[in-house]
């Protein structure tokens, strides 16, 4: 069953792959952190015009989680939790960025708020009410297209908080 404590941080997951195809299809000379912001961006700016229609179209169809989710139970659940919120602000802050193995591959780890107002600064996460998560996201390169692959997330800690 999808609750909506379970949906909430995959709609930024979700939102991180709506754009991946218009980024991504245009980007091979740029690096990975540049890509990885680019797509940050549009990914917020989907989650802010709530547009979800391509989404299936942009996370592989050999999609697999850590909890044994598939791409349906992603799209599923970023529905879910659109028909739950009506406004939804996402705060991101990219840790690490990674290319594992190849050109192919982009592996990141974002710390990511979603609150009902905007976040400007991470300063302000303590005096916000906000869901925080970290995300470990990883992308695959399915011929020109980037399509999120896998992931893990988990409420963010204190330790996560402290940025350089």
């Amino acid at each position: 069953m999808i609750t909506s404590s379970s949906c909430k941080p995959i709609i930024f997951f979700i939102a991180l792959s709506v754009f991946s195809f218009q980024l991504f299809s245009c980007s091979a000379e740029k690096d990975f952190e540049t890509i990885l912001g680019d797509y940050i961006l549009a990914c917020k700016k989907v989650v802010k015009e709530r547009r979800f229609r391509s989404i299936k179209d942009l996370i592989s169809d050999s999609y697999q989680d850590s909890q044994s989710r598939s791409k349906n139970d992603l799209i599923a659940m970023a529905r879910a939790y659109m028909l739950r919120n009506r406004s939804i602000n996402i705060f991101s802050h990219p840790l690490t960025v990674t290319q594992p193995d190849s050109t192919n591959q982009l592996s990141a780890s974002v710390l990511v708020a979603l609150s009902g107002i905007p976040i400007e600064d991470v300063a302000m996460l303590p005096t916000v009410h906000a869901d925080i998560y970290l995300f470990e996201l990883n992308l695959i390169r399915e011929k020109d297209d980037w399509k999120l692959f896998s992931s893990s997330w988990r409420q963010a800690m204190l330790d996560d908080l402290r940025i350089n």
